[in-house]
């Protein structure tokens, strides 16, 4: 099963993002396919300068490597990288009636958490959800209860867009976290860095020592010599999580024999020891590491992405770009050579046939079937065999070539030679 998932580079991890997702993704790359993306495009809903959110996605990423998302298993990935999702977002936008996403209800939360910068964005923050996990055709979504309404709407937009084109994608369905929500150090609601409620996992033991020590406790018990009430405070909720033991805390408590103070400085000193290992990890991580990761992710959900939106330009009807090659195309190439790839494009009835690289003037086009992608190894240039450009310098008509349509609305042939993708 592909599993798809995100999150927004706020900065560093606290307790919440590691209990409510992050560690629930670490066993799922176990035993499935895995894509998660660092949401930066998400980001810009709350805070429209991407300028700012530059170190905060590497932290989050360097923190997800660290509690053991590995990119060797999983595609770890930036998500305005993949391009192609603001094009799917706007053809899924399309087929969303407005009425589906004003009863979503975390839009009016948002809009009361940032009213100076209530936008379009934000209202329409589930279709560029859905677009995140159609994109790769994600079929698990990894969610906690905050967010089944919008997957929920997410299904019905894909249902409802398979039904007016065609069955492109499969319906994704909610694999519920099964860890509760944790309050914050407020005692009153969920974590959140705008809150200021946080408890981090790879900060430096001083910064969690300092936020456990500032959680507020059992505003029933005044006095050190009073009972406790375990099953109201905040503190010993956390028990329940981090200590096996946690029934013989709550019993000291009951009984007075344990105050509030002693059991914040035994909850630090436990998730200090606890989360280590990630501190170590984290410490090891360059920029430049961090950024290698993303990069190699990104392209390879690009590759995915590139080929979703194929069959999704097909569906709708907006004349997708169709790739071929042409041999023994001149210069030094030897006859048979691969020596041209472009792509042919139909506009105002008329087809244009483009080159992205050189290879018609005698440089070689390698094809990596694998990867469908061409390469011109002397100039860098490289496509895909949809025609989606991922480098290389702008293209340039070519009119001369002999060229067909194939068969197949997938395949072109050129000078008696087919590809289809």
């Amino acid at each position: 099963m592909r599993i798809l998932s995100g999150m927004r580079p706020t900065g560093r991890f606290h307790l919440g993002n590691y209990l409510g997702a992050a560690k629930n993704w670490v066993e799922l790359q176990k035993e499935h396919e895995c894509f998660f993306f660092v949401a930066d495009y998400h980001a810009l809903t709350t805070e429209p300068d991407g300028h700012k959110a530059e170190d905060k996605v590497f932290d989050l990423t360097a923190d997800l490597i660290a509690v053991g998302i590995d990119p060797t298993r999983s595609v770890l990935y930036l998500q305005s990288k993949v391009p192609e999702v603001a094009e799917l977002t706007l053809l899924l936008s399309m087929v969303t009636p407005l009425s589906w996403v004003q009863r979503v209800p975390t839009f009016k939360q948002m809009a009361k958490q940032h009213p100076d910068n209530v936008n379009l964005g934000l209202f329409s923050y589930p279709i560029l959800q859905g677009a995140d996990i159609l994109m790769v055709k994600g079929v698990g979504v990894p969610v906690g209860k905050d967010q089944l309404a919008h997957l929920e709407l997410v299904r019905e937009v894909t249902r409802k867009f398979n039904r007016t084109y065609a069955p492109v994608f499969p319906e994704p369905r909610a694999l519920m976290t099964e860890t509760n929500l944790i309050k914050g150090t407020d005692g009153k609601q969920r974590m959140s860095k705008t809150v200021g409620n946080i408890i981090g996992v790879t900060d430096d033991p001083e910064v969690i020592r300092k936020q456990v020590l500032s959680m507020v406790t059992d505003v029933k018990r005044p006095r050190r010599t009073d009972p406790g009430h375990p099953r109201t405070c905040n503190v010993c909720a956390y028990y329940k999580l981090f200590f096996d033991d946690w029934e013989h805390y709550w019993e000291l408590c009951r009984k007075a024999q344990i105050g509030c103070y002693d059991k914040k400085k035994l909850l630090a000193e436990r998730l200090i020891e606890l989360f280590r290992p990630f501190r170590e990890v984290r410490a090891e991580l360059s920029p430049g590491q961090v950024s290698a990761i993303l990069d190699e992710g990104s392209e390879k959900a690009r590759e995915v992405a590139s080929r979703t939106m194929v069959e999704v330009r097909q569906a709708v009807g907006t004349n997708p770009n169709t790739a071929f090659i042409m041999a023994d195309g001149g210069g030094d190439n030897a006859a048979g050579d691969l020596a041209f790839g472009g792509f042919a494009v139909k506009t105002g009835g008329k087809t244009n046939v483009f080159a992205i690289n050189c290879s018609h003037l005698g440089c070689s086009v390698a094809l990596n079937e694998a990867a469908k992608t061409f390469d011109c190894p002397c100039h860098g240039s490289r496509f895909h065999l949809d025609g989606t450009v991922l480098q290389g310098p702008a293209p340039v008509p070519l009119s001369h070539l002999t060229w067909k349509q194939g068969d197949s609305p997938n395949v072109i042939q050129v000078d008696g030679i087919v590809l289809g993708f």
